[in-house]
C-alpha cells in the first residue's frame, strides 16, 4: 500500500502515512511525489493519480530519487504538513571522486 492510517498516543487522532519518491529538496523540505491507483467513478478502471506533497527533512540527507515514508504531523509553514519518519529505498548515489583521473588524455 501506498498509504496507511496510523493512530498516535492520542485515540481520537488518526495520521496519514504515505510512500513516495523525493522529485526535489532544499533546506531541510523534501518535495515528495505520491502515487496512487484509484478507482474512477464512472468507467470504474483504475486510474494513476500524483500529488505532491511538501514533507520537513530535518537531517537533510534525502536527495532526488529516494523513496520515503511521510507522516502527517502538526503545520509546519503554508503548505508543509507532513514530516519524513523513514527511508524505504535510496535511489543511486553518483560520487565525483568515483570518476576515473586516466580519462583525462590530454596529450
Amino acid at each position: 500500500h501506498t498509504h496507511t492510517k496510523h493512530t498516535s498516543n492520542n485515540p481520537t487522532m488518526v495520521l496519514l502515512r504515505l510512500v513516495g519518491k523525493v522529485v526535489s529538496n532544499s533546506e531541510k523540505t523534501a518535495n515528495v511525489l505520491v502515487t496512487r491507483l484509484v478507482r474512477h467513478r464512472v468507467t470504474d478502471k483504475m486510474v494513476k493519480t500524483q500529488k505532491k506533497f511538501l514533507a520537513h527533512d530535518e537531517t537533510n540527507k534525502h536527495l532526488p530519487g529516494d523513496i520515503v515514508r511521510i507522516e502527517e504531523c502538526r503545520p509546519l509553514s503554508r503548505r508543509k504538513h507532513f514530516t519524513v519518519i523513514e527511508t524505504v529505498k535510496l535511489a543511486p548515489r553518483v560520487n565525483a571522486s568515483t570518476t576515473d583521473a586516466t580519462t583525462n588524455t590530454s596529450i
